[in-house]
């Protein structure tokens, strides 16, 4: 027997984290939330600042505490009985002036930050402009500028999204020029009432197909010019949704994107959708996002005295050159389509809810005319039956009103299933290649580690566990209502289909009664 024992293998990111003082914006959010969970559980840092605001009659404390009460943190508060000891609440908001940090908060961040991941954005595609760009490319500004005072900055993430450059069909790992420099909006905004800002916004958005996605291009040119002498990366992850193992499988907190069509459509409540079912589903877990994110950090850290240009040299070297870019996608390395995509959760009718209104009758059209016509035979006509009916007993109408956000969030989400986008992630698999095996376990984001068919089945166990806030206990009692729904479900659409035969029947006859003569003689 060999007495020589392996030394273990090294965690190079464990490495930089150790001891490390961390700063994250948009902590409050989806993204920032695994984030921040991810790091006290396994990064051993030493501080995690948080910024963030009073929102929805919640102080920053009391927000804070309600995120760190949900189900995401049980395992990180069981392996580590003291991470909460190192965080740090920062009173700010990113909408404001200089994230609107007090001077005493701000000479504490600029003197002990080593790491910055800067995930705060507003995510609502409708958001006005104004607002958007106040958010996501001024906050991004304020952040820079605090960036540049820190003496002991070595790493700065910024995610930002695959789709910041969606006017491209092929999109590289590199810096895209915007329609409109970022200065030119910023001078735009600051010139006009928000009346004619308003009126103006399509005009600005030019083939942006929302302000989201313009404002994380102009943000992505802001980066681009304004961070020149700092360790800066940036991460464009493509749709994130549920987790898909850390810190609990298929955990989720909203409703955006894929989650919310997939939601939609296991209540039965949505039943078409405007989508190319040969479109690639460019889908992420969040967990794996993160992972690349902190891998990001490592390697920008890695590079820091490459990346700190001397005070001398800002103005007039090349930026681009020195920002590495990682489009964070599934579509390259393993691609699934739309069609897939909502074949495998169909798995919903395994796990029915309490909250189902009808049986899993769910459609991908990739005709405009016939999704319309599906709206308005499985959406709008039953909406108007059902509020008459609410009327008729004293009750409050409610699914005229429901469809029509639906509909808006679904024309949302059509923009990016009825395209095909090509995207090259070189950097990212690189950059996996690089990691130490030890880190490939903690880390892992290789997506072709990910099973799409586990994946999805357990995505309905989480949306039922986390979104709709049920548990398998009472599931038998669901599964018997559910069979009710399907039951008569199936009622309907053969009695309605016998119908349209009968109705096809008595055409032909009499037709062949009013014509028969005739037929008869040409035959």
């Amino acid at each position: 027997m060999d007495k020589k024992s392996k030394a273990p293998c090294k965690s190079n990111i464990l490495e930089t984290f150790r001891g490390a003082r961390v700063l994250v914006t948009g902590g409050t959010g989806f993204v920032g939330q695994v984030l921040i969970e991810k790091l006290l559980r396994t990064c051993e840092i030493d501080k995690l600042y948080i910024i963030a605001r009073p929102k929805n009659g919640m102080t920053e404390k009391e927000r804070l505490e309600k995120i760190f009460d949900d189900h995401l943190y049980r395992r990180v508060k069981h392996e580590q009985p003291n991470c909460m000891s190192k965080v740090v609440l920062v009173k700010g908001d990113c909408e404001q002036r200089e994230l609107g940090l007090s001077r005493d908060d701000h000479a504490v961040l600029v003197e002990e930050v080593n790491i910055i991941f800067h995930s705060a954005a507003t995510v609502r595609f409708d958001a006005k402009l104004s607002t958007a760009f106040a958010i996501n490319v001024l906050g991004t500004k304020y952040l820079l500028d605090m960036a540049r005072e820190m003496p002991h900055l070595k790493a700065f993430v910024h995610i930002s999204t695959a789709y910041s450059n969606c006017v491209i069909k092929e999109i590289h790992e590199q810096f895209y020029l915007p329609a409109l420099r970022w200065t030119e909006v910023a001078q735009l905004i600051e010139s006009l009432d928000q009346e004619t800002i308003e009126t103006i916004t399509p005009i600005v958005l030019g083939d942006y197909p929302n302000t989201y996605s313009f404002t994380k291009s102009v943000t992505e040119d802001l980066i681009r010019e304004e961070s020149r002498g700092l360790p800066v990366g940036i991460l464009r992850p493509s749709i994130v949704v549920s987790t898909a193992s850390e810190p609990v499988v298929s955990w989720i907190n909203n409703l955006y994107g894929a989650v919310g069509v997939v939601t939609g459509a296991a209540l039965g409540l949505l039943k078409t959708m405007y989508c190319d079912s040969d479109m690639p589903a460019d889908i992420v877990p969040v967990d794996m996002v993160i992972n690349n994110a902190i891998a990001i950090a490592w390697d920008l850290a890695e590079h820091t005295s490459e990346n700190k240009l001397p005070n001398t040299d800002i103005k007039t070297s090349k930026n681009e050159d020195k920002i590495p870019i990682f489009n964070y996608v599934s579509s390259i390395q393993n691609s699934i389509t739309w069609g897939e995509f909502m074949r495998l959760n169909e798995v919903a009718i395994i796990y029915p809810s309490f909250k189902c209104i009808w049986y899993y009758c769910f459609q991908l059209n990739k005709h405009r005319f016939i999704h319309n016509i599906y709206i308005i035979f499985l959406h709008l006509l039953p909406a108007i039956f059902i509020d008459t009916g609410a009327k008729i007993i004293g009750k409050q109408p409610i699914m005229w009103k429901a469809y029509q956000k639906i509909h808006r969030f679904t024309d949302v989400i059509a923009y990016y299933s009825t395209q095909r986008w090509i995207f090259h992630n070189d950097n990212v698999q690189n950059l996996w290649r690089k990691m130490s095996p030890q880190d490939k376990v903690m880390f892992k984001f290789d997506i072709t580690l990910l099973d799409w068919e586990v994946y999805l089945f357990s995505m309905i166990r989480g949306l039922r566990l986390y979104i709709l806030q049920e548990n398998f206990e009472h599931l038998k009692e669901s599964s018997v209502r559910y069979k009710r729904l399907k039951y008569l479900h199936y009622t309907i659409v053969y009695s309605f289909r016998l119908l349209l035969l009968y109705a096809a029947y008595q055409i032909a006859l009499h037709c062949w009664i009013a014509y028969k003569d005739v037929l008869l003689e040409v035959l």
